[in-house]
């Protein structure tokens, strides 16, 4: 468990020295390919794709965990709608921060926006009008958010009446966004005759030589992280920018989930194209549609999801998405768009009796106290117990009982250490608790 350990340092803030061993096998390696100098360009293309994702490992449920919904048709029209309702969502809030003098910065206000969409969401009511919709939040739980409603008041001092008019006037407009997206939505996305294009993305290349004869700017490839050129996915006059890796790994995670011969099809590479655009438009419109969001959530790097899957068997992210996940099988936000390339849902319908799981969750309070009362009852449930099992609604017999007894459940949790909030308590002192 010594990597265990050293992780358990990095976290610290400690910096632990090299595994024994560690540089000589490097170093080893290196001689053994002949040179001594860096990794040549087949080598960072394998470590690139390594540390993006691991498909050799798989997902092997012991029950039906997750009720997966049936692939749907992706509508670009559709899709951009909705972006372009999140952006006036965003506009109206930013507009009232500074007419009510919050002194929020824009990162603060853009934080603000993403953590009151996504608590509006995770309040859903089961009824609520506006439930269908995967992204835009529910215009009854829009008009009453407590986290809002509290940031606000500490922010500057502002009376109730000033705070109400505030979430009334976001409650209309989710009402209005609501409404333009249906309609939208209900007429099968419109007349959507424009298909989405791939082409290589492309920026101005450096001012030419002095006497050099044209005056026509020249284009040279964008080029990602990896060093490959990135891709504009464009639909009409919209384009978005996706690495090649993350191309790739998309075209991959399709081809796992449906098999190569359909993915092969012209009808559904031309239906991934569509695919890949509404993913990338919904995780735009997810940090209000703009390039920067409000940064509430942190990844961990490729090392620790290869400890855990190597002591702990985790292969399973309970929040992830296509373009962040680890392995081809994971819950996410949208299983709409997401579904594809491997999603079995959210978190919230996610119900396994056994296995070990990784749950890195947005850091909002209240999101992270629902995942834990979620997890509780899900542990509950696997223990056993007859007494808990009943008060939790959640007992199913002895016969399940006993075909998953042996069969642990397991949650490795990773959140910021807020010991003040509702979540981290239910964390902290939950009986299922193990260090």
């Amino acid at each position: 468990m010594a990597d265990v350990d050293t992780l358990l340092a990095l976290m610290g803030g400690d910096e632990p020295a090299p595994a024994a061993g560690a540089v000589g096998a490097q170093r080893a390696s290196q001689r053994r390919a002949g040179r001594s100098g860096p990794p040549g360009r087949q080598e960072l293309d394998a470590l690139a794709i390594k540390e993006l994702w691991n498909p050799s490992v798989r997902w092997n449920p012991l029950d039906d965990a997750a009720a997966v919904e049936p692939l749907r048709l992706p509508s670009a029209r559709v899709e951009l709608a909705r972006q372009t309702a999140v952006r006036s969502l965003q506009a109206r809030f930013k507009a009232q921060c500074i007419a009510l003098n919050t002194g929020w910065s824009e990162p603060e206000v853009n934080k603000h926006f993403e953590c009151w969409m996504l608590d509006a969401s995770i309040r859903r009511p089961a009824d609520s009008p506006g439930s269908a919709d995967p992204l835009l939040p529910p215009p009854k739980t829009a008009g009453d958010d407590p986290g809002l409603r509290k940031a606000l008041f500490a922010s500057a001092r502002l009376q109730r009446k000033a705070v109400s008019r505030f979430m009334s006037d976001m409650q209309k407009a989710v009402t209005k966004a609501h409404r333009t997206v249906a309609q939208l939505s209900s007429a099968g996305g419109g007349a959507q005759k424009r298909s989405v294009q791939v082409s290589p993305a492309t920026v101005p290349a450096p001012e030419s030589q002095p006497g050099q004869r044209g005056h026509e700017q020249r284009q040279q490839p964008m080029l990602g992280w990896d060093g490959k050129a990135m891709l504009q996915v464009r639909y009409g006059s919209t384009s978005i920018l996706i690495n090649q890796c993350h191309w790739d790994k998309l075209a991959a995670m399709l081809r796992l989930e449906i098999g190569e011969a359909a993915a092969e099809e012209r009808a559904e590479r031309d239906v991934f194209k569509e695919r890949v655009f509404c993913l990338l438009v919904r995780y735009n419109s997810l940090q209000g549609g703009g390039v920067h969001g409000g940064g509430f959530q942190a990844a961990i790097p490729d090392h620790v999801f290869d400890t855990l899957l190597r002591h702990f068997d985790v292969c399973f992210e309970c929040f992830a998405s296509p373009l962040n996940s680890r392995y081809p099988h994971f819950c996410s936000a949208f299983p709409d768009t997401d579904a594809p390339f491997g999603s079995v849902g959210s978190f919230f319908n996610f119900k396994p009796r056994a296995g070990s799981f990784e749950a890195n969750p947005p850091f909002v309070p209240n999101l992270i106290l629902k995942m834990a009362e979620h997890m509780h009852q899900l542990l509950v449930r696997a223990d056993g117990d007859h007494t808990h099992a009943e008060a939790s609604g959640v007992d199913e017999g002895e016969e399940v009982r006993t075909k998953f007894a042996g069969s642990p459940l397991c949650f490795i949790v990773i959140i910021p250490s807020w010991d003040t909030t509702m979540g981290w308590r239910a964390l902290n002192e939950s009986p299922f608790l193990a260090h």
